[in-house]
């Protein structure tokens, strides 16, 4: 039983450090992508956004996946079709009972970051 109403696609994308510097030092920083899965997408409550960043945001939002996704804090998410990242905002909640799924915060990026696909 899904526990949330698929209304969306998301592609994720891990976190890779190249071994190349760029012209100030800092190590290149990719991401590439590990998968495609579906998701309940769904805005920010004003309630929720108060009580965690003490402010209503309009670029925030929820997503609540299967459990089994392999998603962690350091990921870029993008949803399929569009060219806005994301990322995670603090841990990826499980709920184990009997409603298994897991549930992300996500933000979106000020600017996209460059991503690449996995051969």
């Amino acid at each position: 039983m899904k526990p949330f109403f698929i209304n969306a696609t998301i592609e994720l994308y891990e976190y890779t450090e190249e071994e190349e510097y760029d012209v100030y030092g800092e190590p290149i920083i990719n991401y590439e992508k590990t998968g495609e899965y579906p998701c309940d997408w769904q805005t920010l409550s004003t309630r929720d956004s108060q009580l965690m960043f003490g402010k209503i945001l309009n670029n925030t939002f929820k997503i609540f996946l299967d459990i089994n996704v392999p998603v962690n804090d350091k990921m870029m998410i993008k949803r399929k079709g569009e060219q806005d990242t994301y990322m995670v905002i603090g841990s990826p909640q499980k709920y184990e009972h009997f409603l298994r799924h897991q549930e992300l915060t996500i933000q979106k990026t000020r600017k996209p970051w460059q991503t690449t696909t996995s051969p």
